[in-house]
């Protein structure tokens, strides 16, 4: 039987955490620089960081259009505030647990924000770069960069990837309108 003490130690230490992970999850926002993209990767790479925390995280509101299957969900929020268009989560069922955990984050923009490339490479380093341009596409080219460290960007965190697409207007100062994360749970 718990003794009245273990159980009150156990419930502060449950509340102190609920509440630092509140603190630390008060703090996270839909990015719309260089340095927020990469806050955002850190929080998303930490495994104790999940679905829940990523949609009170990120601001998501409104009731989702799922999509089961037999990998896991995706979940798609339309109709977001300023700056976002939409914002999907990507849950994937572990192998193990068969438990769905969070595996994507894909956060559609409104209007281009500007991400610096330089910036995001001194944290995430080198990116993959794509461009395309269609036979019929009026205006600019657009580029693709991916990011995909070598190691996790902080110890215990799991490795993972970010992938933005922009117009390919400037060398440095991307225009954004997409950008997904993704991390690797093995």
């Amino acid at each position: 039987m718990i003794q009245r003490r273990d159980f009150c130690i156990g419930l502060f230490a449950a509340i102190a955490a609920t509440a630092a992970c509140r603190e630390r999850v008060a703090r996270l926002k839909v990015p719309e620089d260089a340095d927020e993209c990469v806050d955002l990767f850190r929080y998303f790479t930490d495994p104790d960081f999940g679905f829940e925390q990523a949609k009170v995280g990120l601001n998501v509101s409104g009731e989702p259009h799922v999509l089961d299957d037999s990998y896991g969900k995706l979940f798609t929020f339309e109709n977001q505030s300023e700056p976002v268009k939409s914002i999907r989560l990507r849950t994937m069922r572990d192998k193990g647990s068969g438990e769905l955990r969070l595996a994507a984050i894909y956060i559609y923009y409104q209007r281009p924000i500007e991400v610096s490339l330089m910036r995001l490479q001194s944290f995430l380093g080198e990116s993959i770069e794509q461009y395309s341009k269609s036979a019929r596409q009026r205006g600019p080219a657009h580029s693709s960069h991916g990011f995909s460290p070598d190691n996790p960007i902080a110890p215990g965190h799991l490795k993972g990837g970010l992938l933005f697409e922009s117009e390919a207007v400037e060398k440095d100062i991307k225009h954004v309108n997409s950008l997904r994360y993704q991390r690797n749970w093995s």
